[in-house]
């Protein structure tokens, strides 16, 4: 379970960086984001040395650190990165509140309280995603992946720990990645020319920022 949610103040520069790379990062030529707020979680140490027991392990099995990737850059530690992952929500929280509620159909609420990959377990309800969590580079991608009705959206910015991935145009036919690979790397196909991670442990990803925002349609 995450600790406070703070909303970040408009002026505030963290506000202003992570605004400006959810824009850069939206891909949609026929609709704008704008963003009407921006929280920022704070983790409670018990709840977050799963992320870091993970990212460890990862890390001392594929030695990632400092090591250039594809593109030439340096890698982090367990080959981590910044993506955007969709939510839905059913309550006022980020508009009106910064506490979670206890909606049962509330997805956002329900992995703030008790993780990624669980939701299903505590709705009984089931799960399109499975134990498989979708994060990408593109804002736009990760807001239509998980549509919602209410007229402010949201889309969380999460740490993610890739590891080792299988590149692949097929992802959803991997229930669980290869050996020796720790996430899949869903290229663009005939249905999506958007880039996809898929993570499967629960611990490979925390949500960092929940960034609230409605659509403009030009």
């Amino acid at each position: 379970m995450a600790g406070p949610i703070f909303i970040i103040p408009p002026d505030h520069p963290k506000h202003i960086e992570v605004k400006d790379e959810f824009e850069e990062n939206w891909e949609s030529r026929n609709d704008r984001p704008k963003v009407v707020s921006i929280a920022r979680l704070i983790w409670r140490e018990e709840d977050y040395s799963g992320f870091e027991d993970y990212a460890e392990n990862i890390e001392l099995r594929g030695r990632f650190h400092g090591r250039k990737n594809k593109a030439g850059m340096p890698m982090k530690r367990g080959n981590e990165k910044q993506l955007y992952h969709g939510m839905t929500s059913s309550c006022q929280i980020g508009s009106r509140t910064v506490k979670t509620c206890r909606n049962k159909d509330c997805y956002l609420c329900h992995t703030i309280e008790n993780g990624f990959g669980r939701y299903e377990m505590k709705t009984g309800q089931p799960s399109s995603f499975g134990t498989q969590i979708f994060a990408s580079y593109s804002s736009t991608r990760a807001f239509e992946a998980l549509p919602s009705n209410s007229s402010i959206k949201v889309v969380s910015s999460c740490r993610v720990i890739i590891g080792r991935p299988l590149d692949t145009s097929d992802p959803l036919r991997f229930q669980c990645p290869p050996a020796e690979y720790d996430s899949i790397y869903g290229k663009p196909n005939a249905e999506s020319r958007e880039l996809e991670f898929v993570v499967y442990n629960p611990d490979a990803i925390r949500i960092e920022y929940l960034i609230f925002f409605t659509v403009q349609t030009s």
